[in-house]
């Protein structure tokens, strides 16, 4: 049996355990909700150490960011562990991921969240190159990154849980039409008449296409190549690396930076602004369904107006301007979120 004091906010527990060990641990009450100053007191010395555990790791999660979490994870395991393509994969991960639950404690980060920001991958408007969702192999990268860092976090005895596990992948980017994965394949006359056009092109191309046509090697292996890979006496080539290239956020042409607007976890806009022609470029329209964002996009006479000068008013209250940096900008007075990529 177990003594136990009742105080304001917690129970004050002392125990006996096999080695005539005095343990003294204060339970929350708000612990567990069945908590009774009578069960409480049932409690036997091991379970004491658990709630103890429980407790450590509950106020560590309550001081790490997801980040700097990642970051930990990338020095003390990805770099140990992972293959420099692997690395620099999930390295092209973090920016979007960063922006989206960076800031956000571990203990507070939900399932839910992390679901809505899967979500926002898929959405029409993310991927800058084409204003297309992001592929569904891109997607779970996106997942398993996070739920890599929960996981090693789990090890670390920081958490107690992954709420990564319940996150599904949404079905609009996993069944696509068989015509959008169908692989165009040149017939032979096709490939015949290819390398007799290939034959007048520069060297570096001659050589890149005709070792994809004949050894079906993958981009990145070829990329990788060097002089010293290839054996001119046997007539072989040794595949030994891949080359992968760090991408960053590209602006479109004219536009000094790129905006992401959000309402929370929701996606009110994104759009390409120029300010020195004074022209923007919407990516995805504003979300109507989320009411009162801002009073600048709504006139008496107009209704509605999303253009360059209420855009421009809109970030300028919010510290942005055409010489701002990159990064995550909000206001401690509203929910609002605008994200600055260049």
């Amino acid at each position: 049996m177990s003594n136990v004091k009742k105080r304001v906010q917690s129970y004050r527990i002392k125990a006996l355990n096999s080695d005539d060990y005095v343990i003294d641990q204060s339970l929350p009450r708000q612990h567990d909700l069945r908590m009774t100053h009578k069960n409480a007191g049932r409690m036997n010395p091991s379970q004491i150490i658990q709630v103890a555990n429980h407790n450590e790791c509950s106020q560590i999660a309550l001081t790490i960011k997801f980040e700097n979490m990642a970051e930990q994870w990338f020095e003390e395991y990805a770099e140990l562990n992972h293959r420099d393509t692997t690395l620099q994969r999930e390295r092209n991960l973090c920016k979007r991921t960063y922006l989206a639950i960076g800031h956000m404690f571990l203990d507070e980060i939900t399932t839910r969240d992390i679901q809505l920001f899967i979500n926002d991958l898929a959405k029409y408007g993310v991927n800058m190159d084409n204003g297309k969702p992001l592929s569904y192999k891109t997607v779970r990268h996106h997942l398993s990154f996070v739920s890599d860092v929960f996981e090693y976090a789990i090890r670390m005895d920081i958490i107690n849980y992954n709420p990564c596990l319940k996150v599904i992948v949404p079905k609009s980017i996993q069944n696509r039409s068989p015509k959008d994965n169908e692989k165009r394949i040149y017939t032979k006359d096709q490939a015949r008449k290819f390398l007799e056009l290939l034959s007048e092109a520069p060297t570096m191309y001659r050589v890149y296409f005709t070792l994809c046509m004949f050894t079906g090697c993958r981009r990145a292996e070829l990329l990788g190549l060097e002089w010293k890979d290839f054996n001119y006496e046997k007539q072989t080539v040794h595949i030994v690396r891949t080359s992968n290239y760090s991408k960053r956020y590209i602006v479109r042409g004219g536009m000094n930076m790129f905006i992401e607007i959000f309402n929370g976890m929701s996606v009110f806009s994104r759009l390409y602004i120029n300010y020195d022609n004074e022209v923007i470029d919407i990516a995805v329209q504003p979300n109507r369904d989320i009411k009162n964002i801002s009073d600048i996009f709504t006139y008496p006479d107009k209704g509605f107006v999303f253009d360059f000068n209420t855009i421009s008013i809109f970030l300028k209250n919010r510290g942005i301007t055409a010489d701002s940096k990159e990064g995550v900008y909000t206001n401690i007075d509203d929910n609002i979120k605008v994200v600055v990529l260049k």
